[in-house]
């Protein structure tokens, strides 16, 4: 709206209506129930955010970071992911430069959709969207990592 008065002025008023959040958007980690955080990307400079956002936290001693599917693999087939299942945080990059996997392929393979996150530069990717939305993913932005919200 626009009201203005002679020799006295003019107000603009703009109304925004509040987007809504999309549903694979995840606006905070929960980490609720958790004592390991396993993170995969082939970024380095990816896996030294994590290390930075837990620095100062009961979980620096509790990240586990791979670097490729296979390792991942590795561990989610391992006695001590088995045992403790429900305990773990997946953190998992979508691309993964050189394989043919992605970090989603391993998530769907290994139905760890409730223990994980995709964080992605690729969240505005169709295809990807619904399958994140078929198996109930949440998902954070790559670019937001160093800002989102993480609950103890």
């Amino acid at each position: 709206t626009i009201a203005s008065k002679i020799d006295e002025g003019t107000i603009v008023s703009l109304k925004i209506p509040k987007a809504e959040t999309p549903a694979w958007f995840t606006p905070a980690i929960s980490l609720e129930n958790k004592r390991t955080i396993v993170i995969l990307d082939d970024d380095n400079s990816i896996h030294d955010i994590w290390n930075q956002r837990f620095l100062n936290t009961l979980y620096k001693n509790e990240l586990i970071h791979f670097k490729t599917s296979e390792q991942l693999e590795n561990y989610l087939t391992s006695q001590s992911f088995l045992i403790a299942r429900s305990n773990h945080l997946f953190l998992t990059d979508f691309e993964l430069l050189g394989e043919r996997k992605s970090g989603l392929d391993v998530i769907e393979k290994y139905n760890i959709a409730d223990l994980s996150i995709l964080v992605t530069s690729r969240h505005e990717d169709n295809d990807i969207l619904k399958r994140c939305l078929l198996i109930n993913l949440k998902i954070i932005p790559k670019s937001i990592a160093p800002f989102i919200s993480i609950k103890f």
